[in-house]
This record gives C-alpha cells, structure tokens and sequence, in this order.
C-alpha cells in the first residue's frame, strides 16, 4: 500500500507510487493518484480515476465508470449503469454543427455513455425536464411542441414529386444564383439578379448594369415561367413551354431585352 493510500476490505491491492488511493471492497486494484476503486474485482487504473461496481474498469484520467461490468476507457469519460462503455473523446463535433466550433457544439470532455459495449446496448432516459439553456438536454415535450408550431405554419396546397437529385436539379434549394432571384421548380436556375425562375428545366442568364443613387449595380429584373426555356437579356417576361411530338421538339428560346414572349416551341 503507498503512503496515505486506504484498503478496506479482502485481496485490494493499491500499486501506485502516487498518495491517496481508496479501494473499498474486494479484490480490487487501485493504480492512480486520488484514483478510487469500490466493489467487487473492479479497477482504477489512472490518475482521479473511479471504478464502482462488480468489475467496473477506470482506466484513463479523470473517468469514471459506475455499474456492473462498466468501462471507461477514454479521459474523462463517464460509464453510467451496468455494461455501459464509455470509449468516445473530447473534440467530437454534433450534428449539424456546420462551422461551430463552440463548446455548445463540440465536446470538451469525454462522452458520457449510458450504453453501448459489445452488443450496443441502449436506454431510455426518463424524467428529464425541458431543457433551457443550448447545452441542457431536449426532452420529447419540446420536440412535440416544434412539431406543433411547423404543423400551424406549414404550407398548404403545395407539391413538388421529382426523383432529380443530382447537380443543377435545385434539389439542394441552389438554384437561384443571382442576388435577390427566386427560383421554384426541378432543374432550373437564375444567374439575373432580381429575377423570378418557375418551371422545370428552365436557365436565366444576363445582366445589365445601371447607376442607382451614384452607385452601380447589376440588374436582370426578368420573369420566366413555364418548361425547358432558355432565356438570356434584361427585364424579359417569358410564360411559355416546349412543344414535342413524334418527328419534332420545338424549343423556347429568347435574348435580348424586354421581350414578352407567350407559347410553345
């Protein structure tokens, strides 16, 4: 036993050259300054280490494992209930985290698990009140009420049915390029600034450039609607479509500026 080191029980064994061990217990082995083991054949094998239970293992620096056959394994992690391993580090970014490199969406201690282990075991966690503050946890409650508020503010009498996905399809809500541009529908896009793009397939392009308030500035002021329509100039108003048939497939095409342009092909 080292100095200041503690034994309570049957076979401890406290091996550290460092002070202040603690085991309480049977059969357990305590190597770490201030490491505490409790139980029954359990260890804390680190500095600040803590092992309670029936073969409960601590083994790195300042972790705590705290159930049957509980492991921590990673610094400052936590094993919480009977073979829970707790094995993921500090500096793990959360989901949806994007560029956030706070410590309310990066982890600045090691996870504290209350699964896991070789078959993946899982738990619920019940009687968790609603969380407040960014880090607290989100009840179910809270999750309920969001699904609430999106259902009152949900939009209605409106659908899009595309099996597109791919680059310029507007899957990814990319399609309006320019400043200001809206554009609504599969495939299309706008590079006019203060444009309007509806329809599938359909590509604004131009600019013009004028002097606002000593300024100048790049304009398109162009409306397009309609499928398959190419159209290139300045403030252009375009409602119009494709015509195909077995022998031919007339296209709409336009440029130039203030055009209106009704049809097909």
């Amino acid at each position: 036993m080292t100095s200041l080191g503690t034994s309570v029980g049957h076979g401890n064994t406290i091996i550290s050259s460092e002070e202040y061990g603690l085991a309480l217990g049977n059969h357990l082995i305590v190597d770490g300054y201030q490491s505490i083991a409790v139980g029954s054949e359990s260890k804390a094998t680190a500095d600040w280490a803590t092992a309670i239970g029936q073969e409960a293992i601590a083994e790195k620096v300042g972790s705590v494992a705290i159930g049957s056959a509980t492991k921590a394994v990673t610094k400052d992690g936590v094993a919480l209930g009977s073979y829970s391993v707790a094995k993921r580090a500090k500096g793990v970014t959360g989901y949806l985290a994007g560029e956030n490199t706070s410590e309310v969406w990066k982890s600045t201690l090691g996870a504290l698990s209350i699964g896991g282990g070789e078959y993946n075991d899982t738990r619920q966690i019940t009687g968790v009140a609603a969380g407040t503050k960014d880090t607290d946890a989100v009840n179910v409650a809270q999750l309920k009420a969001i699904n609430q508020k999106m259902d009152k503010g949900a939009v209605h009498y409106f659908s899009v049915k595309s099996e597109e996905t791919g680059e310029r399809s507007n899957f990814n809500n990319d399609g309006a390029k320019g400043i200001e541009s809206m554009v609504i529908g599969i495939g299309s896009t706008s590079d006019g600034n203060n444009s309007t793009v509806i329809g599938k397939n359909n590509t604004l392009t131009g600019t013009k450039h004028l002097r606002r308030e000593g300024k100048e500035v790049e304009i398109n002021n162009s409306i397009v609607a309609g499928h398959n329509l190419e159209v290139d100039g300045y403030c252009n108003s375009v409602l119009a479509t494709d015509y195909e048939d077995d022998t031919f497939h007339g296209l709409t095409k336009v440029a130039g500026d203030y055009n209106t342009v009704l049809g097909a092909g």
